[in-house]
């Protein structure tokens, strides 16, 4: 019988199942999954083919690298769904392993049956390490090996320093791509058609993304070469409440996917990495400036006096760097008056 947490801990592990999938199997195509075997083959025993068991296994990552280099291996997990998706990548590579649901803090095995047990970013999820760790040990053979990759995740949660190391620096770094928008391209001469124009990008987004406020999101590779995605690579979106793979084509008008696919390798040739294949795009961002504009004269004020329209919410920018420019310009219109 689970606990009320380690439920908790399975639902979040359930819904995170198949993009995690995806992308342990990304990892043992690329570098990442070869300097993952260098390391384990390190401080594993000497001695031949071992019998191994990782706990926590997940998706299956370190018992297929291991699999693959002949040892026999089991992996267990408290996950079903994770479960699956190990199941599939070792029948994707025709690899015999035994994979079991179990909790990793009271193992179903006799003593001293494994020459070496494996971990990998397990050991915070657990309510009592100390009780899984007596596990690991009890199931081992005289002179096996533990071997526990982890790490203090989410400390940003409870130590006020790390919260705010946290906030400066997340694991993906967040931009815009921002496609210039006239009057022309709203369809309308109306006063409000650019926020009727607005209202249909997010529509849009919002039919694509499937309905439930998912964000549609495709990954740049894919986007370049006009074909949906179908999850994600190295990169995991940060969006919540989640994203909905698919072709932001169907969303966004042509003269604005156009304008992004020309863009985003022309940005790359300046900032390498900027078009990566795994950048995640994410769609759509309708509010970097206002779809009205407040009428201002040639003194910079509206017609209520004094009042100096400015920046984004006012229809004069469209950016960080825009906005200050055109707050520069009120600022010389402001000292024109008040300055003498």
């Amino acid at each position: 019988m689970i606990s009320e947490l380690e439920k908790r801990v399975q639902r979040y592990w359930t819904q995170r199942s198949h993009d995690f999938g995806i992308v342990r199997r990304n990892e043992l195509e690329d570098e990442m999954g070869r300097k993952w075997f260098r390391e384990l083959e390190k401080h594993l025993p000497e001695n031949g083919k071992l019998k191994v068991l990782d706990v926590g296994t997940g998706t299956g990552f370190f018992a297929v690298l291991l699999a693959q280099a002949g040892h026999r291996v089991e992996g267990v997990d408290l996950t079903p769904a994770m479960l699956e998706e190990a199941r599939a990548l070792a029948a994707q590579r025709g690899l015999d392993i035994t994979f079991r649901e179990m909790d990793a803090q009271t193992l179903d095995y006799e003593d001293g049956c494994f020459d070496a047990v494996i971990s990998r970013n397990l050991t915070w999820t657990l309510p009592d390490p100390e009780r899984a760790y007596g596990q690991w040990f009890r199931v081992l053979k005289p002179g096996g090996v533990l071997l526990n990759f982890d790490a203090n995740w989410y400390r940003y949660l409870w130590d006020r320093g790390a919260e705010q190391a946290h906030a400066r620096d997340r694991e993906n770094i967040n931009g815009g791509l921002l496609v210039n928008v006239t009057p022309a391209d709203f369809g309308s001469s109306h006063p409000l058609a650019g926020i009727a124009f607005q209202r249909r990008l997010e529509e849009a987004a919002f039919r694509l993304g499937g309905g439930g406020y998912e964000a549609p999101c495709q990954r740049v590779e894919d986007f370049l070469a006009g074909r949906p995605s179908t999850g994600p690579g190295r990169v995991i979106p940060s969006y919540r409440p989640g994203v909905r793979w698919t072709d932001l084509r169907q969303c966004l008008p042509e003269f604005v996917w156009q304008t992004m696919a020309l863009a985003l390798p022309m940005l790359d040739g300046k900032v390498r990495g900027y078009a990566q294949g795994d950048a995640v795009l994410t769609a759509v961002e309708t509010r970097s400036s206002s779809p009205v504009r407040i009428i201002r004269d040639n003194s910079g004020q509206c017609n209520v006096r004094g009042l100096y329209p400015c920046g984004e919410g006012a229809g004069y920018a469209g950016g960080i760097l825009s906005a200050a420019a055109d707050g520069m310009r009120c600022a010389e219109k402001i000292w024109e008056v008040y300055g003498k």
